[in-house]
């Protein structure tokens, strides 16, 4: 049975405002829970063939002879037809062709290295040893060009994950100042719908512009690639008011980089620090000459061309400043674009 608003009480106006947004809440939560599970059941389908080898392919010892009876890790002696060292517990090489003696994995034609555990195939390899932060020994035209990171698929899923949640709070902030002021007019007698649905709607409107805005600034579109042609640095002083009123004269230094793309435009970089408070990120490390890309939807937003003079590389996620050697952030885990 239908009823008029005037019998109805504040806290029933306020649970028909809302029973549809939070059922679209749901909604959404169900529908996400339910793709959480599809992406899980897609990579558990996606297990690498070896741990299938291991459990069905049948592993034969090779008969070693008189000059191939010691480990080929440690060099402890062997005894016959041994499967595993007595000194280190390291797998001896089995007979079977295509098999990592490792982990079991199939091995294609010609290869040296198993490529599900990167063990050596032929104890004559050396294996490659290197930390999970450090690179392979590599001379300095490695670190020349631009990296190709940006198309890994960790920051490909990166970039995806913060897309989201820009969606997620933008779904809403956007709406909540309408909502609000539409509460306000049914319950209180001071505020008139009409007022309230201006009011409310031209907040969320103006929260809809700064999303799209920043959308845009945060676009891959709007990458480029350039030089630096000038570096500034000045003190400047700006006059601010305090909480009681009072106006008081703030010192700050302004650091300026400037550039020029291929396409012959300027772009430029204005970072600040107030009494030493803030450190640049950028004026310290980018020079006069430099080759650079501009990624605007990453955090720390200009690459180098060459980093062979180089002794630290930031990282394009967290902004750490990372030993030139290393292969991941020590601080986030991320990989480091070179």
């Amino acid at each position: 049975m239908l009823s008029e608003f005037d019998e109805m009480g504040e806290g029933a106006i306020i649970y028909h405002i809302f029973a549809p947004v939070g059922c679209l809440f749901l909604l959404l939560l169900v529908i996400r829970t339910l793709r959480r599970e599809k992406k899980k059941k897609k990579k558990a389908a996606r297990k690498p063939a070896a741990e299938s080898t291991m459990h069905e392919e049948p592993r034969t010892i090779e008969a070693r002879s008189d000059t191939n009876m010691f480990c080929h890790n440690c060099g402890a002696k062997l005894s016959e037809g041994a499967a595993f060292c007595t000194a280190c517990g390291t797998k001896t090489q089995t007979s079977v062709p295509g098999v990592c003696a490792a982990c079991g994995a199939k091995l294609p034609e010609g290869a040296e290295f198993c490529i599900s555990c990167g063990k050596a195939v032929n104890r004559t390899t050396p294996e490659p040893s290197f930390s999970v932060f450090s690179t392979p020994p590599q001379d300095n035209t490695g670190l020349v060009g631009f990296s190709d990171r940006i198309n890994a698929p960790e920051v490909i899923e990166y970039i995806s994950k913060s897309n989201k949640s820009a969606r997620g709070c933008a779904f809403v902030l956007i709406p909540l100042p309408f909502i609000i002021y539409t509460i306000v007019s049914f319950v209180s007698d001071e505020v008139q719908t009409a007022d309230a649905l201006i009011f409310g709607g031209g907040i969320s409107l103006v929260f809809l512009f700064f999303y799209l805005l920043t959308k845009y600034i945060t676009s891959p579109n709007r990458s480029w690639d350039g030089v630096v042609i000038d570096k500034k640095r000045s003190e400047k002083t700006k006059r601010v008011r305090d909480d009681f009123g009072h106006d008081d004269l703030i010192h700050y230094t302004e650091y300026v980089i400037k550039f020029r793309t291929d396409k012959g435009k300027k772009e430029r970089c204005v970072e600040s620090n107030t009494r030493g408070y803030i450190d640049p990120d950028y004026y310290p490390y980018l020079n006069i000459g430099d080759r650079v890309r501009y990624y605007p939807q990453l955090p720390y937003k200009y690459e180098k061309y060459d980093k062979s003079r180089d002794s630290e590389i930031p990282c394009m996620f967290c902004k750490t400043f990372n030993d030139i050697h290393n292969y991941m952030c020590a601080s986030c885990g991320k990989l480091l674009f070179k």
